[in-house]
């Protein structure tokens, strides 16, 4: 009877809450999800969530959250545990909905906020645990750790909870091994710590979180910041023939005196090598770059290339393996530590030694670069886009499917995973990628009004309408748009025209009045100067078109009403100050009354028959009788 009352109480409080919502109001995570983190102002900013995306959001979820008040009170005579199943099937399809309006980075991005705020707790995710490859007996510690911590919040005070909160976080930091830590730092979006895994006869988690010093003292260098450069770090420094053994055995003792003359500026490198066996060539890689090698076998053959371009340490890596790739072998790049290793596809690259990189910063890595990444799917089902994904993969790459956050984890090169990314993208927004091109119709404003705008937003030079990313063209009455490039390049041009085609405010709807054609007659000044007055005025207006008909003398324009207001202004004082000769005919008055009259009004004339020019005003007409 009492458990029969509790149910009623609580259907009458949910059927409340529900009446008396208000915009201030949280959403709830337990019908909706990660979405009520997403709609927070904070986060949504963080997101770059436009105001009409947000708008659909928060419409979203007071729709679901409305619904869920139904399914509680269908599934009040429920099972708790089935009742759990059910409100979290009911969020998990509202994410879905919602993570549909978000692109592949905002979704990267979402998932690293929604680790950050939960912490430590993640650890007890399935799919954080196949991220991290945790150990059962970590998992073990894990479970363990937060019964305890969940026993002792419940009976402590609001400030106690805090410091339980704190301490837990420690707790649960110090079961993973400096490698799993970094990850998960990745992961939530910080910068991890990502120190190199020890050599396999270590105890594993012993004295790991020490850096990894370089064997020699190699100069400085970091990709981000001003380390010291070489006098000449080129490939000339080497001979072109292969070196003997001895000169190999020399280059590769540390040389100080040099370093000291270091000059301060980025390293660059330069490539010069013909016939240059692969060991020779990493070991000048390694030491230019000032980073630590860890190598069991080095490829066979020779490297032979040769360019005058500089190359950074990243960008000279990279052209390093794309070579190698084709003979089974990269180079991971990890803080000081440069590794080569060997593609197997029996024998995946250990998952440790690669760098975890979100969705949205896979464009700043190299085409070769080995890294690993999280998608975040929103409408296509994990287990049926891997039969699509990993025929894409090479040997010793890695995919992870985690079915129940709707995620997978591919490790791949960089250039890889960004036509992975453009795959998902395309399969779960197929209307755009069958379209290949967005056609926009403006109503209130016009082609130029809207580029104006998009284009500092976009990197679009003054007058251009293109560049890498993406190419904007309108037609000749500047009422519509074609964009075309990356989704969230043509993304950004839509819902600037959705902000400014509008009406005028404060007034009623004033639609821009179309582009017409009107001849003007050009009776006295000079078309040629016309014509290149107009041109300078109205320079830049994409929808105005000029013409001369030469054998009428007619300027013809198609332009708008203001472009046409223009173009009859600047004619008439163009006409007025060109001189303009005509005949009036007189009917019954006398030609020297007209004479004298006009002459009256614009100075008089000593003159007689045929004198009117030479006597009048300066400023007056010319007028002769006949």
């Amino acid at each position: 009877m009492k458990t029969a009352s509790a149910v009623a109480a609580l259907c009458f409080a949910i059927v409340w809450w529900s009446c008396t919502i208000t915009p201030a109001r949280a959403a709830d995570p337990s019908f909706v999800g990660v979405l009520a983190l997403a709609v927070e102002p904070d986060v949504a900013k963080r997101l770059g969530l436009t105001e009409e995306t947000r708008k659909k959001l928060s419409e979203l979820i007071r729709r679901r959250e409305n619904e869920a008040v139904n399914l509680v009170l269908q599934i009040r005579q429920l099972p708790p545990e089935e009742r759990q199943t059910r409100i979290r099937a009911f969020a998990d399809a509202s994410e879905k909905e919602g993570l549909k309006l978000l692109t592949l980075e905002q979704r990267s991005r979402l998932d690293q906020l929604r680790i950050e705020r939960a912490g430590m707790t993640t650890l007890s995710e399935p799919g954080m645990g196949r991220m991290l490859k945790l150990t059962d007996a970590q998992r073990q510690e894990v479970v363990r750790l937060l019964a305890e911590r969940k026993s002792r919040m419940a009976s402590a005070g609001e400030k106690e909870r805090d410091r339980i909160r704190a301490d837990y976080e420690r707790r649960l930091r110090n079961v993973l091994t400096p490698e799993q830590q970094a990850l998960w730092d990745s992961l939530a979006g910080r910068q991890g710590v990502v120190v190199a895994a020890p050599p396999s006869d270590e105890e594993p988690g012993k004295d790991r979180a020490k850096p990894v010093e370089p064997a020699a003292t190699p100069p400085k260098v970091a990709s981000d910041a001003q380390p010291p450069k070489m006098a000449a770090p080129t490939a000339d420094a080497k001979p072109v023939e292969p070196p003997s053994p001895s000169d190999r055995t020399a280059a590769s003792e540390p040389a100080p005196a040099p370093a000291a003359q270091a000059k301060t500026g980025p390293v660059t490198l330069q490539f010069n090598f013909q016939q240059a066996p692969w060991k020779d060539v990493l070991e000048w890689l390694a030491g230019e770059a000032g980073l630590s090698m860890q190598v069991d076998e080095y490829p066979e053959g020779t490297f032979n290339y040769r360019d005058t371009r500089e190359y950074t340490p990243a960008e000279a890596i990279d052209l390093i393996n794309s070579v190698l790739v084709t003979k089974g072998y990269t180079l991971l790049r990890r803080e000081r530590l440069l590794t080569v290793l060997f593609l197997d596809s029996e024998n995946p690259i250990p998952d440790i030694l690669v760098e975890f990189v979100p969705v949205e910063k896979l464009d700043q890595r190299g085409e070769f670069e080995l890294v690993k990444t999280v998608f975040q799917l929103a409408q296509l089902d994990p287990a049926e886009l891997e039969t699509e994904i990993r025929p894409l993969l090479g040997p010793g790459r890695t995919m992870v499917v985690l079915p129940k956050s709707r995620q997978i984890m591919v490790t791949e090169t960089a250039g890889k995973l960004r036509l992975i990314r453009d795959i998902i993208a395309r399969a779960e927004n197929p209307k755009t990628a069958t379209a290949g091109m967005l056609e926009i119709e403006l109503k209130h404003a016009s082609a130029d009004d809207v580029l104006e705008i998009v284009r500092p937003l976009l990197g679009l030079e003054e007058e251009s309408t293109r560049n890498d990313e993406i190419q904007i063209a309108s037609d000749t009455a500047g009422s519509r748009l074609f964009v075309t490039g990356k989704p969230e390049k043509v993304q950004l041009v839509r819902e600037v025209v959705d902000r400014i085609d509008k009406p005028a405010s404060g007034g009623d709807s004033v639609e821009v009045a179309p582009p017409y054609l009107h001849a003007y007659p050009i009776r006295a000044a000079d078309p040629t100067t016309v014509m290149a007055v107009l041109q300078t005025l109205l320079s830049g207006m994409p929808d105005v078109r000029l013409g001369m008909d030469d054998s009428n003398h007619k300027l013809i324009a198609m332009a708008r009403l203001s472009e046409h207001k223009i173009i009859a202004e600047t004619l008439q004082k163009l006409e007025g100050e060109a001189p303009r000769f005509e005949i009036i005919p007189l009917g019954r008055l006398d030609a020297q009354l007209v004479l004298a009259t006009v002459q009256s009004f614009f100075g008089s004339s000593d003159g007689g028959e045929g004198e009117g020019a030479e006597g009048a005003s300066g400023d007056g007409p010319v007028v002769e009788i006949d």
